[in-house]
């Protein structure tokens, strides 16, 4: 299985969002559905860096992180992988790309946040040397 990681493009928008609205453990909030300005945005916002995982030419997984130049850390947004890919390294091939960059960018420190039952993401990243941290509640409010 050859997987090819790159920064995602503007011709990479719907299968982009198919993945990210496919997996609800990516948002506290069941209602939230990820839209093409959020899309647009993750790949205009100069802190947001966008990678895909493709095989033969089919988006299976991708990462969303926002590196803070400044403060010298990485933010881990969103990791999702297609049901179909999963359990064949995908994730861990993104997870090191992008700590791979963040290392040549003389980044810090590398965290994210994980639903308290998602078990494969607290797997993976144990798996990749990450430590546990704080336990945290997620508020959100629609605002109209």
């Amino acid at each position: 299985m050859n997987v090819r990681i790159r920064k995602a493009s503007k011709k990479d928008g719907r299968e982009v969002l198919n993945l990210l609205n496919s997996d609800v453990n990516l948002v506290g909030d069941e209602t939230f559905k990820y839209r093409e300005s959020h899309f647009k945005e993750y790949l205009k916002n100069p802190v947001n860096k966008l990678f895909v995982a493709e095989i033969n030419h089919k988006i299976v997984g991708l990462i969303l992180v926002e590196f803070w130049k400044i403060a010298k850390y990485v933010y881990l947004n969103d990791l999702v992988i297609d049901r179909d890919h999963r359990r064949r390294g995908i994730a861990t091939k993104l997870m090191k790309h992008v700590e791979s960059i963040a290392k040549k960018q003389k980044m810090k420190f590398l965290f994210g946040f994980s639903e308290i039952n998602n078990k494969k993401t607290h797997q993976l990243l144990g798996k990749l040397n990450y430590r546990l941290g704080k336990k945290f509640y997620f508020f959100s409010k629609t605002l109209r």
